[in-house]
């Protein structure tokens, strides 16, 4: 009886010691989080002030970091997704990735939606701009955030992205 308890409590400090290391943040991670938190802005965005588009898509990609590194709780993280939310950006990509960012549903795609271009079926930088590839894929990836259920409009984008494929598999630049 004495060995099974043994046994237990040493399987028990395992599975805490386990658990504790996977849950720690190695020392550069850490040393990121600050930088990102120390380089933030006093209106919430990560930009230099250049422009909008600059703001939105700092702001989305250091959003995306902290969220990813389980670090959503913090004011770093609130005061970024308050400016994002203020934003109305210019460009179809922009207006998608807030989407996506602020985990917003499919009743908010209706811009996205109106710069498609039918035809092609694709985006591009705003309704009237060329369709592209970037934008393209940048849309689909919002879609599938929100769980977009129209087959015929996604599919007819991932038709777009592979027909304009190079030849080795890869998209243009």
């Amino acid at each position: 009886m004495a060995r099974r308890n043994f046994f237990s409590f040493c399987a028990g400090i395992c599975v805490f010691l386990l658990v504790s290391v996977a849950h720690a943040q190695l020392p550069q991670v850490a040393s990121g989080v600050s930088y990102l938190a120390s380089s933030q802005s006093v209106d919430g965005t990560w930009s230099n002030g250049s422009s909008m588009v600059d703001a939105t898509a700092a702001t989305v990609t250091a959003l995306d970091t902290l969220k990813l590194l389980n670090e959503s709780a913090g004011t770093p993280y609130a005061n970024g997704l308050s400016w994002l939310q203020g934003q109305a950006p210019p460009s179809v990509a922009y207006t998608a990735e807030r989407i996506r960012a602020l985990g917003l549903g499919t009743g908010s795609l209706d811009s996205l939606l109106a710069a498609l271009d039918q035809l092609k079926g694709a985006w591009g930088g705003g309704a009237g701009y060329e369709t592209d590839i970037l934008d393209t894929a940048i849309v689909l990836q919002t879609l599938r955030s929100t769980s977009y259920a129209d087959a015929t409009i996604t599919g007819n984008a991932l038709a777009y992205l592979t027909a304009n494929q190079n030849p080795d598999g890869k998209l243009p630049r």
